[in-house]
């Protein structure tokens, strides 16, 4: 077994990682409305909520992620 991690795994990883986030972020919209007002509620407002809606660029960047991820797991479990 090695001493520990090489450069280009970690950089695998964190590339990896990355690629997750940016996937995540790409498949994570913002949704926006106009409540209108109410004697129970209150006045009007501008909600909005977080909906996990994924499109084929998040879900590709995801993917790439997790293949370098496992690449890079696969070195390290290898040599």
């Amino acid at each position: 077994m090695g001493n520990g991690l090489t450069n280009e795994q970690l950089q695998m990883i964190s590339g990896g990682c990355f690629l997750i986030g940016v996937g995540e972020w790409k498949n994570h919209k913002v949704a926006s409305w106009f409540k209108e007002a109410n004697l129970y509620t209150g006045g009007p407002a501008l909600m909005s909520a977080t909906l996990r809606r994924p499109d084929f660029v998040g879900i590709v960047f995801d993917l790439a992620g997790v293949g370098l991820i496992a690449n890079a797991v696969w070195k390290i479990y290898h040599g």
